[in-house]
Parts: structure tokens; C-alpha cells; sequence
């Protein structure tokens, strides 16, 4: 499955992205507002996850708690420091309740996003999640987001940034399929594609 879209997204951003930060109120009920980008980038990858969880919110960065120790082993099995080699960002940066982001968050804290983007320059960009998707791709693609097997797994030459947006499950996804039937199947995509993902190399342009 893990394959190149046909379709280039090369239209540039075009909606959404009015600064409206602090619009959701997020910022009143949480302990680390407006949450940094953080890590060093060395190998050019951004990974953007839905929002900051509970633990991530105590300690003021992500992927402190469970779900991102489990990231940063699957990454550190495909020799990526998840500090070091990544930046880390959230489709919203403020600590929501414990619920999925509305699309009206995902639009007011989009224009932070972007503007990481244009900052950092990354080479590739890895969406971990619907929420993470939908405000990276909202933009850019010409048809609406839809659900999240559309993305995952593809290499998608982003052109309007010279970046791989390579989808993926995103941590919440992996962890509520557990139990499931479906669970061990999620988890291994999810490793088999990160690992692809990583292995790319260079800019699509």
C-alpha cells in the first residue's frame, strides 16, 4: 500500500489559515498553553500528532507519556532519535480535554502549523492521526479530507513545500486498537509504515 499519489499536492495554501489563535479558549483550561515545536530536526522530519495529551501537558513537550515513549522506540528501531533527528508539533497546540480535537480547533491553531512549516522547511512531514491530516492536507487538496485509510501509508510529494508527507496512524488510533480484533494489524502497519517513511531520502523536488 505504501505507494506514490498520482495526484501531486502542488496548489498552494489557499483557506484556513487566518491567524485565530486563542479563538477555542483551549489556552484558558490547560496547564502548558500554546505548546513549542520542539526537538532538533537534524534529518529534516517534522511529525505533527493531534493535540498534546495529559502527560504531555503536566510537562510542558510531547510525546512524554506512554504513547510517545512507544514512538520514540519504534523510531529509535529505525536508528531516528525522536528528539534529535525530529521536530514535534500538534494539529493543536493547546491541551484539549480528553476528546479528539473539534474541526474548528483544527482550524483556528491550522495557521500554527504552517507557519512551522515555512519556518523549519522540513524534507518530509509525517501526520500521525485524522486530526493531524486533515489540518496539514484541509488546505492543499483539492477534495474533502475524508477518513483516515485514505492517507496512511502513501508518499505524497508535497510541492508546495518540497516535502514527503508521508500519513500514518496516529498514537490514539494504534492504542484504542488494542483490544480490538483489528489491533495487532493497526499496530504492524503502523511500525511497517513509520519505518518506510523514515527510510526516505532527499526532498521529492
Amino acid at each position: 500500500m505504501f505507494g506514490l499519489y498520482q495526484a501531486e499536492i502542488s496548489k498552494a495554501p489557499t483557506a484556513g489559515l487566518l491567524p485565530k489563535c486563542g479563538a477555542c479558549k483551549l489556552d484558558q483550561g490547560c496547564k502548558s498553553p500554546k505548546m513549542p515545536v520542539t526537538g532538533y530536526g537534524r534529518k529534516g522530519i517534522l511529525i505533527i500528532t493531534d493535540a498534546p495529551d495529559s502527560d504531555d501537558d503536566q510537562n510542558g513537550q510531547l510525546f512524554v507519556g506512554e504513547s510517545g515513549q512507544y514512538l520514540r522506540k519504534v523510531l529509535a528501531e529505525n536508528d531516528v532519535d525522536l528528539d534529535r533527528d525530529c521536530w514535534k508539533t500538534s494539529a493543536i497546540i493547546c491541551a484539549p480535554p480528553e476528546r479528539e480535537p473539534t474541526d474548528d480547533e483544527i482550524d483556528h491553531c491550522r495557521p500554527s502549523l504552517f507557519k512551522a512549516i515555512r519556518e523549519l522547511q522540513p524534507r518530509q512531514i509525517i501526520p500521525l492521526g485524522k486530526p493531524a491530516i486533515t489540518s496539514l492536507l484541509a488546505p492543499l487538496w483539492r477534495e474533502a479530507v475524508g477518513g483516515i485509510e485514505k492517507w496512511v501509508g502513501w508518499k505524497i510529494p508535497l510541492q508546495a513545500h518540497n516535502a514527503w508527507v508521508t500519513p500514518n496512524y496516529g498514537l490514539q488510533d494504534v492504542r484504542d486498537a488494542v483490544d480490538s480484533r483489528e489491533g495487532p494489524v493497526v499496530k504492524v502497519w503502523f511500525e511497517r509504515y513509520l519505518a518506510q517513511a523514515v527510510a526516505l531520502l532527499g526532498r521529492p523536488y
